[in-house]
């Protein structure tokens, strides 16, 4: 399936609705992944800015965000039991390959709109990463190369 897709006004109005509600539901969902705002403060980057690109994630990222949605209906499979094998910012890359650039929290906004459950890892408070209750060997068997490209075992 081709990712070299036109979408409606109409279509990525709705996405930017989505989004927003999904930031609103969710305080630690932004752009770059999943944690409050001040984490990604550092002296480079004030609160302002990372509040402003959150903001903006409904407009910014609507066409990535309908991208990963059809790439996450398509490709994954979801089960009973998380998967720890790879996280959001693993699949992000494997998305990648096909749709073109997106950001670890768009991938994540897609998969939780899909209907994907999700934790963060164990003992990683400062993550950003979450996990998926995905079925990693399905995954496997319709994209095992690119998995080993990045060092997951496929």
């Amino acid at each position: 399936m081709s990712y070299d897709i036109t979408f409606t006004e109409r279509e990525l109005e709705e996405a930017e609705r989505l989004i927003s509600d999904l930031l609103q539901e969710h305080p630690k969902l932004n752009p770059s992944g999943w944690a409050y705002p001040i984490a990604y403060c550092d002296a480079h980057t004030t609160i302002e800015e990372v509040r402003a690109r959150r903001k903006s994630m409904p407009r910014d990222h609507a066409k990535q965000f309908l991208k990963a949605c059809l790439w996450i209906e398509k490709n994954l499979k979801r089960t009973e039991k998380l998967c720890t094998r790879v996280s959001s910012y693993g699949l992000k890359h494997i998305v990648e390959e096909e749709i073109g650039y997106i950001m670890n929290g768009v991938f994540i906004a897609a998969a939780i709109h899909c209907g994907f459950d999700y934790k963060l890892p164990d003992n990683q408070n400062g993550c950003q990463n979450l996990f998926f209750n995905l079925d990693f060997d399905a995954l496997s068997e319709s994209h095992g190369e690119i998995l080993m490209r990045y060092s997951f075992d496929a």
